[in-house]
């Protein structure tokens, strides 16, 4: 079934490139067969003008189809890396054509004296300077690579589209159909996982929701994916007609339909408070977005229905079962929510870290490696501490890029949401009114889901995050009078060919990192070691230290070391391994069993007490440390190990071998005498 999944999805990935590439050739073939038949007074003309209109169509192509179905299978994490590494190399390409010497000049760049470009440079600056008081410098990379990539395409969305007739119309049809091929996917997952499935939860506990992730890391990510499309398609059943007005109408309600099924609360939340901001905008500004009476009234009785639907859910008895529709809404309010403890309690610990580093942070990427000093014993379960990100992007931007870093990314919001709600006072077009509208909705939402999730690190987010507002720079533009601006070519493609190198480079050795770890692990669940400790040791990378797990390759190394009785060396890989992470519980733990068998039972010790630190809660520790001072000859202390364990009176073992120690120090206190 594996297979026969992916082979569905690369056939829907052939086919729309395919038609993709199709189109395109059918334009140039039209470009160059009028430019023959045009006098040559217009042929200059005509070339400068028909770049520009091909320029989007490849922009729109490369986006919104491409990125979102272009993954590699072997990698850890299928999506991240290997569309990092697509996003630099676009916007190389796309750098060269812009700001190159052949096509600068029939371009007017004042759209980018607009004040949102400054701030946006400044975060970027904000994020290479945080590197500084990183813990390890490297996992900053792939933070200032995404916001690299995110301010440089806002650019470049904003003057493909000032520069093509009517982009409002034709980039919603790309995204009705990009909708379309992940809602295909979704559904062919859903029904696989979900409805045929032999089982309602993953072996980790999770529910087998989390298999639908349409060619994404898990649900969340495709929930939110599909909610940032809403803009678009919903302005597709405003402006176009026929056959595309249908599909948009069914995309639509099929991507609500999905968003349910899959049962994400944070998307939910951000639809939520997007609807009823539309609502509050569409009562102060009314007689500007000028609507018919239908929207009107539309709007006006969906408002009050989802009140009252919302009043009656939170009214009637608590369902016993949390894991049901009604159970999964009723808990996004509760506090003490198996859903929602844990997040709050990383939230506080996050809290905590921004308290003691409020103007430098701990440096970009840097979060995970510095979140567990801050537990102080919050989480009891060892499967709780698996945390790669806070779960709200504005606590992680401003743990990691202190107070200024912090104010710059508000404020990159703030002016989106400005400028849009100008479009709507200045505007003499109700079209375009009513995309400001939509995009104004799309920012909400994403920053609703925002405050639960983290949008912020998936390359899919960033990229209708870049389209929503270069959209409504170019919309803005021409209401917003500039003087014509010709900038410095090579103060920008200079930065742009580095930067975009970097980011492809980047994206392409952590990728093959990744596949080398994803067979390490595939090797360790069949206990092959020596494949385990060969390609673990293949999957060293200059510009990454950490895998999607938070493990860095040395400690799978460690691992397959001392499966192979080799715990000199697993030592030495191990003690690299905790260097680039210093508080990983399972490095140190793994750590304090290799120097336990060569006989270093202080070091062993130590270990085990920063574990316990971390997990007050984690009995094989104490259980590991008793046997420490046992090893040690230290008996009392070998007893208190295991009388700090919490409710060993339940464990016949624990209560057994405590009983072994009184005996023995009874023993020998009577020896002595």
């Amino acid at each position: 079934m594996d297979s026969m999944l992916l082979l569905l999805n690369w056939k829907v990935v052939a086919k729309v490139n395919y038609l993709i590439l199709n189109f395109l050739s059918t334009k140039l073939f039209i470009v160059i067969k009028r430019t023959k038949m045009k006098p040559k007074k217009k042929l200059r003309k005509k070339e400068s003008a028909q770049p520009k209109y091909l320029l989007f169509y490849f922009l729109a192509a490369f986006t919104v189809l491409f990125i979102p179905v272009f993954h590699i299978t072997h990698a850890l994490d299928a999506a991240l890396m290997p569309r990092t590494m697509a996003m630099s190399a676009f916007i190389l390409v796309m750098g060269f054509i812009l700001f190159g010497k052949k096509y600068s000049q029939a371009y007017d760049y004042s759209v980018l004296r607009q004040k949102i470009f400054p701030v946006l440079i400044a975060y970027l600056a904000v994020v290479i300077v945080s590197t500084a008081f990183a813990v390890n410098y490297k996992e900053s990379f792939f933070d200032i690579v995404r916001t690299f990539i995110f301010v440089s395409f806002i650019a470049i969305a904003a003057l493909v589209f000032l520069h093509t007739e009517n982009w409002q119309d034709k980039l919603p049809k790309f995204v009705i159909i990009a909708a379309g091929i992940a809602l295909v996917i979704g559904a062919v997952q859903y029904y696989r996982h979900v409805i045929t499935g032999t089982s309602d939860l993953l072996p980790d506990g999770r529910s087998v929701l989390y298999l639908v992730s349409g060619l994404m890391f898990h649900k969340n990510e495709y929930s939110t994916a599909l909610m940032l499309m809403l803009p678009f398609t919903g302005y597709g059943i405003y402006r176009l007609r026929s056959a595309w007005r249908l599909a948009s109408i069914l995309i639509t309600l099929l991507i609500l339909i999905m968003i349910v099924l899959v049962q994400t609360r944070a998307v939910w939340v951000g639809l939520a408070v997007s609807f009823f901001s539309v609502a509050v905008i569409y009562i102060f500004y009314a007689r500007k977005l000028g609507l018919p009476l239908v929207y009107r009234n539309l709007l006006m009785g969906a408002t009050i229905a989802g009140i009252v639907l919302i009043g009656v859910i939170f009214s009637i008895e608590k369902p016993k079962d949390q894991a049901s529709l009604l159970g999964r809404i009723r808990s996004i309010t509760d506090s003490r929510s198996q859903h929602n403890i844990h997040r709050i309690n990383i939230w506080n610990s996050t809290l905590n870290l921004i308290k003691d580093h409020p103007l430098t942070g701990v440096g970009a990427g840097n979060w995970r490696l510095n979140a567990a000093y801050y537990f102080d014993g919050r989480f009891d379960q060892v499967p709780q501490l698996n945390w790669a990100r806070p779960h709200n992007d504005f606590l992680w931007v401003f743990s990691e890029k202190g107070i200024f870093g912090f104010v710059l990314y508000l404020a990159i919001f703030g002016f989106a949401l400005y400028y849009m709600l100008r479009i709507i006072r200045r505007s003499p077009k109700t079209e375009d009114k009513v995309l400001a509208l939509l995009f104004f909705a799309g920012i909400i939402a994403y920053l609703g889901v925002s405050f639960f999730s983290f949008p912020y690190e998936r390359i899919n987010h960033q990229v209708y995050l870049g389209l929503m507002i270069g959209g409504s720079l170019a919309m803005l533009q021409p209401y917003s009078p500039a003087k014509p601006f010709q900038p410095n070519r090579s103060a920008l493609l200079i930065p742009v060919i580095a930067f975009s190198v970097f980011g492809t480079v980047f994206g392409y050795n952590t990728t093959i990192q990744e596949r080398y770890l994803n067979k390490a692990l595939s090797a360790m669940k069949s206990e092959n070691w020596r494949v385990f400790l060969n390609n673990a040791q293949q999957a060293g990378n200059p510009f990454k230290s950490l895998d999607p797990l938070s493990n860095p390759p040395e400690y799978y190394e460690g691992m397959a070391l001392a499966k192979l009785n080799r715990h000199h060396e697993a030592i030495v890989a191990y003690e690299i391994a905790r260097k680039q992470f210093p508080n990983n519980m399972w490095i140190i733990n793994w750590l304090g069993q290799s120097y336990y068998h060569v006989g270093r039972f202080d070091e062993a010790i130590e270990c085990l007490e920063q574990v316990i630190k971390i997990i007050p809660s984690h009995k094989e520790a104490f259980i590991n440390l008793s046997a420490t001072y046992y090893q040690k000859g230290e008996l009392k202390q070998s007893w208190e190990a295991l009388h700090k364990i919490q409710d060993y009176e339940n464990d016949p073992a624990v209560v057994r071998n405590m009983k072994v120690l009184e005996d023995m120090m009874e023993e020998n206190q009577n020896n002595t005498r």
